[in-house]
């Protein structure tokens, strides 16, 4: 990243006011704005599946239309043949692209990745559901490049009832370790190794710090009133592994962070509740020109009952995508990239390709029927 770039202002921002300020400016990409200005069209942004802001200068939609609003309406209001470099320019361009996606069992719940093992090569770390209703299990699989499939090289039963994961180098050691409440495994030269601290942790993400550094970003405490957010270190040959608390640094001292949690912990972090009920914010310095923010973003699924389409509004759903946001100023951060419609609600995102390590963003979603999950790597451009 070209400091020169950098607004200021997204430098002195710690981790908890960092994400305050995103969620105004997310606001307008979360629930679907009802175009309300003179000459709106809602019944197009409905059959689009797009915000209104997509065809209109105003943020909120209406008034002035930009070059994609014209060319909708020059082509009898369809976007068949739509070029998005041709009619937006190259700034319009999508900054990523679907690399590859495919199935998965529709036990998965969280996904990690990491250097976990042997050879210092990614694994993919899934948290699944058990045979109980409340049980839970851990799985790691490596990639075989030569098959094309993923091999399955250890699995252990996880904290029943717990759907948190976080995986990284949180340790002294070359190996990321794995954490997952109260539990973490690490692998010793030969073998995962698991160890269970007195208390369980409530883990909310990662933090990787500019020196190459990583900490597991984490809440304690019994109640709301006691809750402590901090971010640790980890000491693989202690049963209280759990160390070195300290204050999340800013935003200018990272290259990335995620926030993964509970409503409830997001908003006490400072997240809008739109945003907060997406349930996951990272904060990404790619070595771009700027850093991004993504954030799952929910639309509200609308469909008229009248014979006036902007009217007698009903709400049959919702719509999933994942939103790539500039974050360098301090008070409207620019959209950069959505995705197209996620098939389903989506349960995680994680850094990079847990296949290659090539630089991205690997999205988990439920599958449309509900009967699985759905992998889906967007490669950075």
């Amino acid at each position: 990243m070209n400091a020169q770039n950098v607004n200021p202002n997204c430098q002195s921002i710690s981790l908890r006011r960092f994400h305050g300020l995103a969620c105004a400016a997310l606001a307008g990409s979360i629930s679907l704005l009802i175009c309300v200005q003179a000459g709106a069209r809602p019944v197009y942004a409905i059959k689009e599946e797009r915000t209104c802001a997509y065809c209109h200068v105003n943020p909120r939609g209406g008034g002035q239309r930009n070059p994609r609003g014209t060319y909708y309406e020059t082509h009898k209001h369809s976007f068949v043949g739509y070029d998005e470099v041709k009619v937006m320019g190259r700034g319009g361009k999508p900054i990523f692209h679907v690399a590859w996606s495919e199935p998965f069992p529709a036990g998965v719940r969280k996904i990690g990745t990491g250097p976990t093992a042997r050879d210092g090569q990614n694994r993919l770390v899934l948290l699944m559901a058990g045979p109980s209703a409340n049980a839970r299990r851990i799985e790691v699989r490596k990639w075989d490049e030569k098959t094309k499939t993923w091999v399955t090289e250890f699995t252990d039963d996880a904290p029943s009832g717990i759907d948190t994961l976080a995986v990284g180098r949180y340790s002294q050691d070359a190996f990321a370790v794995i954490v997952c409440s109260g539990t973490m495994w690490f692998w010793d030269g030969s073998a995962y190794k698991k160890a269970v601290m007195s208390k369980p942790v409530a883990t909310l993400g990662t933090v990787i710090l500019r020196d190459g550094s990583e900490r597991l970003f984490a809440r304690q405490g019994d109640s709301a009133k006691s809750y402590k957010y901090n971010v640790y270190k980890v000491n693989v040959n202690s049963s209280e592994w759990l160390t070195g608390a300290q204050d999340p640094p800013r935003s200018g001292e990272t290259v990335f962070s995620e926030m993964k949690g509970r409503s409830e912990d997001l908003a006490a972090l400072g997240l809008d509740v739109n945003l907060s009920n997406g349930g996951i914010v990272g904060f990404w310095d790619a070595s771009k020109e700027s850093p991004f923010l993504y954030a799952v973003s929910i639309e509200a699924d609308v469909a008229s009952t009248g014979a006036n389409p902007s009217e007698n509004l009903v709400l049959r759903g919702q719509r999933n995508y994942v939103t790539v946001l500039d974050p360098r100023t301090a008070n409207t951060i620019k959209s950069l990239w959505r995705s197209d419609k996620l098939d389903g609600r989506v349960l995680d995102i994680i850094l990079d390709d847990p296949k290659t390590g090539a630089r991205g963003i690997t999205v988990l979603t439920e599958s449309a029927d509900g009967k699985g999950t759905i992998m889906t790597f967007f490669q950075l451009d």
